[in-house]
């Protein structure tokens, strides 16, 4: 509808300038508003004039007519939708699994001698009662001291390392995924309750 009123309103303009000596002289209009102060005479030329440019500048008009509105609710939409995409990236950090490269830091005077040694890491997933064995940690040993690279834990799950020499055993504090450091403190056997 809007665009049909502008072509028309246009038309009337082309019409009038066609139509130019035809429809000039003729006088269509007398109004006089007093107390308004308009005074208004036109000829049938300025008429159609008139008529088309209203008509034409009325399509734009009713075109964008609420586009506020339309704006503002496009804007709130947006923040929906910005509101939903936060809240689906705290729900993936739930299932995404971290592979977590850790340096073991002995706390005794003398350290062991990492390629004398048994490592074993253990894992309670969270939500879960049970710790178990892992067999997704890889133990690195070398001169400088021992590193695992603990892989595809998810966020909550809890874990920690045993060490184990032929006379002493170490166990790290439980760590819960994805912290990156263990502390390793001596402890014995009997002190460990852990499978041999």
């Amino acid at each position: 509808m809007e665009i049909v009123t502008t072509i028309v309103g246009i038309g009337l303009i082309v019409c009038a300038i066609i139509l130019n000596k035809t429809l000039s002289g003729r006088q269509v209009i007398d109004l006089a508003l007093e107390r308004l102060g308009v005074v208004l005479k036109a000829d049938a030329l300025g008429v159609m004039f008139i008529l088309g440019f209203f008509l034409s500048c009325s399509g734009p008009f009713f075109l964008y007519k609420g586009y506020e509105e339309h704006i503002k609710g496009l804007e709130t939409r947006a923040r929906a939708l910005e509101d939903e995409k936060s809240s689906l990236l705290k729900s993936l950090d739930k299932f995404r699994t971290y592979d977590l490269p850790v340096a073991l830091v002995f706390q005794d005077d003398h350290p062991p001698n990492p390629f004398e040694l048994s490592c074993d890491a253990f894992v309670q997933r969270y939500g879960g009662r049970v710790t178990a064995s892992y067999d997704q940690a890889r133990f690195t040993k070398a001169f400088g001291g021992i590193t695992v690279n603990v892989e595809k834990l998810q966020q909550g799950d809890q874990w920690y390392v045993v060490v184990r020499s032929k006379d002493k055993t170490w166990r790290s504090d439980e760590m819960i995924a994805p912290n990156t450091h263990l502390m390793m403190r001596r402890i014995s056997d009997q002190e460990s309750g852990l499978p041999k």
